[in-house]
């Protein structure tokens, strides 16, 4: 899930911001993006489990934020600033 922290304090789901995800074991390890809905949610597939990925997250007005150390199957919450 993906939520906005505003200047005001205020925080909200972000619809639309781009979802990157990267195997950090392999040298060209890009796996398929995707966007996230209405809820600020998104759902990667088909991702290989028991590895470690880095999750960038991109829209407007920010600059992209990476988590690393993600792994298949858990729930991540990003607060973007």
């Amino acid at each position: 899930k993906v939520v906005l922290k505003k200047a005001d304090g205020s925080a909200g789901p972000v619809e639309g911001y781009n979802i990157d995800v990267y195997r950090t074991d392999a040298p060209n390890g890009k796996l398929p993006s995707t966007k996230t809905d209405a809820k600020g949610e998104f759902v990667i597939a088909g991702i290989p489990a028991n590895q470690v990925f880095a999750v960038v997250v991109s829209g407007p007005g920010i600059r992209p934020e990476v988590s690393t150390g993600v792994k298949a199957g858990v729930t991540l919450s990003i607060t973007l600033t």
